[in-house]
């Protein structure tokens, strides 16, 4: 069961879309719930985050079709749309403040395969949390594995040191200044001495990438009471954090080298045939479309063809006799 309805229509209202992106509601093919309450951390005051995903235009996908020339033309491109920030968010009608944003699927397939953390998520969360779904977004749960790779432990792994030392630097900070750049989670600092609302986000990361590792499948919600603890700031203080961390990074870095549950390079040539799938389950195959071909005929071509026709109607004359 859905955990929020008529969750489309309401964030697809015209005050929050212009007219010229109503089209997107047409080609919806995947909505789901992320941010806190897709990793079971969510407490009263959590927003509401929904990502979806959307079919490219016909237009986009086949441009020479709609008079554009490649390599010469200005190809139109839709990449995604957000509906976030303080003056753009949404009430639902539950009370539930909601932020948005909406990606093409060529692009998801890009970024997903490229180890989007944020991105890879999106077909691994709780299947409770989707609140829309087409044939085409249950063709790509079911084959998500396929995403996944090498690539993304080492794009993983990045984010979940960027995230960390950004925690170094603040904590080091409030412990000699008494300053942070949030305001908001001055009480944070004051119980632990850091931020560990970003800091379950880093655990969270970690317990993924050993998932991607031994298993080859991500479990989005396998940690979320250690990650609930660490939010609420019953986990432990900064230097528990800091030695867990270098613990943890240092095990997955030694567990990397050996044999792992992923292929160390993403199945470009599976994934390129799965997006050409989606398209086909949209627009039809492309071969059995109309196609407007023209001939190149040189010259020469052309005079040649007059010559023999010339000589045949010469033999049709005499034939006729």
């Amino acid at each position: 069961m859905n955990q929020i309805e008529d969750t489309n229509t309401f964030l697809f209202d015209k005050q929050r879309f212009s007219e010229n992106d109503h089209w997107m509601l047409d080609h919806l093919i995947y909505e789901c719930i992320m941010g806190s309450h897709a990793y079971g951390c969510q407490n009263e005051d959590s927003d509401t985050d929904i990502v979806g995903l959307v079919m490219d235009p016909h237009k986009n996908l086949y441009p020479q079709s709609y008079g554009f020339i490649l390599g010469f033309d200005q190809i139109p491109k839709f990449r995604n749309k957000e509906v976030k920030g303080e003056d753009k968010r949404i009430t639902l009608p539950n009370k539930m403040t909601c932020e948005g944003s909406w990606h093409c699927l060529t692009d998801f397939f890009h970024l997903v395969e490229a180890g989007s953390p944020n991105l890879t998520e999106v077909l691994f969360v709780k299947r409770h949390l989707v609140t829309f779904g087409s044939e085409i977004a249950w063709y790509l749960r079911d084959n998500r594995k396929t995403f996944l790779s090498m690539r993304m432990y080492h794009s993983f792994k990045g984010y979940a040191i960027s995230q960390f030392v950004r925690i170094q630097k603040e904590a080091y900070r409030w412990k000699t200044e008494g300053t942070c750049d949030n305001k908001n989670r001055i009480p944070l600092y004051e119980k632990t001495g850091f931020d560990s609302k970003m800091s379950y986000h880093t655990l969270r990361l970690l317990d993924l990438i050993h998932q991607l590792l031994t298993e080859g499948d991500l479990d989005l919600m396998r940690n979320k009471e250690e990650c609930k603890a660490m939010r609420s700031g019953e986990w432990g203080n900064f230097e528990k954090f800091s030695q867990i961390f270098n613990e943890r990074m240092g095990n997955l870095e030694k567990l990397s080298c050996e044999l792992t549950a992923v292929p160390v390079q993403s199945l470009h040539e599976k994934l390129k045939s799965m997006l050409a799938h989606c398209i086909e389950m949209r627009y039809g195959s492309e071969s059995l479309m109309q196609k407007q071909t023209t001939e190149y005929v040189s010259v020469q071509q052309l005079w040649d063809r007059l010559d023999n026709l010339e000589k045949n109607l010469k033999i049709i004359k005499q034939n006729s006799i």
